[in-house]
């Protein structure tokens, strides 16, 4: 009721006041065109379409109702996948690990959002501008906590004008005196030894030593020697090695090496083996300028020793001379009959042609120590008659090349049988036959032996130390007499006594001499008196 009252008062009282002043006209809207309304974006408002009063100004929707607002809240949704390396949008710069991080922006409004992306590369490592450095070389590190270096370099050491010191630009120095080390990194290939260089050294001292016996010293300029020439039998052997600057010694380093033992040609060769002087030629034409001469009688012959590696089947040749038409002889190896050697080239006989041709057979050897035999026994039924005449200069064995570790086999020999039954016989008591039966080591004697008749023996011990040497003889029991010399040296007077039948053969007391290891020893018989006395063998044992 009340408002009704207000109403209709508020009414009266116009018309009172209509009444008393001129009333103005009721206004009229002037609409005017269409305004088109702006979507709202993620950071900026928006405006309904809308017609606008200039009179008024109010705001009507297409249909003229009055609109109370036309703006439009921003929305706030922005897109964050524009990628703007800018600094203003930098999370992280870069660093020597990694590069830049930015903020993601958005694409409308450019505003920054809160995921980073990588963009560039890193940045160099930070360093410090002192040197630092090691016996090889120097650098400068970095300070950026990375274990990476600059500039590195090789040392160029300048010697100091005393010559006591060597110093680098980055300031590391070398005492002269105090840095001869001790060489080291030792190997050895094929008769060359090389060891690690010493630094600043001029020269190296080399001593090359078999057990407790020096072989050769010599100074080497740098850090390898080779020993080829040495022509080192196969074994253990050590090297010293010093190195040298001025006066300055370092300590001496010692090595091992082993020298190993190649399977090569073995020439087995008699040069001076034969009883009697008329039996050996000497003439360069040969290979040793001699030979072993008259091969001729039933039971003469070589007997050798011969080391094989491995059991193997093996070349073995023989050089010869021969007047006949194949006469023959034959091997025997560790007792046992094994094949005929053919001589099959008639040369003339070497005195006269000056020519040697060479036979060869295979045989079959046993791993270790071999007894090779090469013997003249035939029968009065062969083709030429007991096997023929020849003459014989030598024996080779043909190795194989290949390597052995001398030292896994047992080389050792502490006797040496040394036999050649290749002397002409002296037919001067015609009741001795060719064939002296099996008394004999090889059933037959070397031969009779009187006034000025030799023997002659070179040959290799494996051992230095004293060696008694002993004959194998048989004779009448009367004494007969020897002029016996070692090595060129003094003769010595030896009496020989037989068991008094000449096929009964026994080995004497003998007597010692020194031998030394690796070097040629010469042992020569000379009859001294007339009386006959038939040697089979000579025998060499250490004491």
């Amino acid at each position: 009721m009340k408002a009704k009252r207000f109403i209709i008062s508020v009414t009266a009282a116009g018309l009172m006041l209509c009444g008393v002043t001129a009333c103005k006209p009721a206004h009229e809207h002037v609409f005017g065109g269409w305004i088109d309304g702006e979507a709202a974006t993620c950071a900026e408002a928006g405006t309904l379409g809308h017609y606008h009063c200039e009179g008024c100004g109010e705001n009507f929707d297409a249909n003229y109702n009055t609109l109370d607002k036309i703006e439009i809240e921003a929305t706030g949704l922005h897109d964050f996948s524009e990628k703007s390396a800018q600094d203003k949008y930098l999370a992280a710069a870069a660093s020597c690990s990694a590069a830049a991080e930015y903020y993601y922006s958005c694409t409308v409004c450019g505003a920054k959002g809160t995921q980073t992306f990588s963009s560039g590369d890193p940045i160099d490592h930070t360093y410090a501008t002192q040197w630092q450095f090691d016996e090889d070389g120097h650098w400068h590190a970095a300070t950026c906590g990375h274990d990476v270096k600059k500039d590195y370099d090789e040392h160029s050491l300048v010697l100091s004008q005393d010559e006591t010191e060597k110093t680098c630009v980055c300031g590391y120095t070398v005492d002269m005196v105090t840095s001869l080390t001790k060489p080291s990194g030792f190997a050895y290939t094929d008769g060359k030894i090389t060891f690690g260089a010493v630094k600043f050294a001029t020269s190296y001292d080399v001593e090359i030593l078999n057990e407790q016996t020096v072989i050769k010293t010599d100074t080497a300029t740098s850090a390898e020697y080779d020993i080829a020439e040495l022509n080192l039998a196969a074994g253990k052997y050590n090297i010293t090695v010093v190195a040298n600057y001025k006066a300055i010694k370092s300590e001496k380093a010692l090595y091992e090496f082993n020298v190993l033992a190649v399977d090569g040609d073995v020439l087995i060769e008699a040069e001076d083996a034969v009883l009697n002087t008329q039996h050996i030629s000497y003439d360069g034409v040969a290979h040793g300028g001699a030979y072993v001469l008259g091969i001729d009688d039933c039971g003469q012959g070589l007997y050798f020793r011969y080391y094989a590696y491995k059991a193997a089947e093996k070349t073995v040749e023989v050089s010869y001379a021969t007047a006949q038409e194949n006469p023959f002889m034959k091997f025997y190896v560790n007792g046992t009959y094994q094949k005929d050697i053919v001589f099959g080239e008639n040369t003339d006989w070497f005195g006269e042609g000056k020519t040697m041709a060479t036979a060869s057979v295979t045989l079959n050897f046993a791993q270790g120590w071999n007894e090779i035999y090469l013997v003249k026994d035939g029968t009065a039924a062969d083709n030429p008659a007991y096997g023929g005449n020849a003459q014989i200069d030598y024996i080779k064995i043909l190795g194989s090349g290949k390597k052995f570790d001398s030292t896994q086999f047992d080389k050792q020999s502490t006797s040496y049988k040394l036999e050649a039954e290749c002397a002409q016989w002296h037919w001067a008591d015609n009741k001795r036959p060719a064939n002296w039966g099996s008394n004999f080591s090889l059933g037959y004697g070397l031969g009779d032996m009187k006034t000025g008749d030799w023997f002659k023996f070179r040959f290799k011990v494996a051992e230095s130390g004293t060696y008694k040497i002993q004959l194998g003889f048989g004779g009448e029991a009367v004494a007969r007499e020897f002029n016996v010399s070692v090595n060129g040296g003094e003769e010595i007077s030896r009496s020989y006594t037989g068991a008094g039948q000449w096929d009964n053969v026994i080995l004497d007391d003998g007597f010692t001499v020194e031998l030394t290891a690796g070097e040629w020893q010469t042992i020569e018989f000379v009859k001294a008196d007339d009386n006959w006395i038939n040697i089979d063998y000579m025998l060499i044992s250490k004491v």
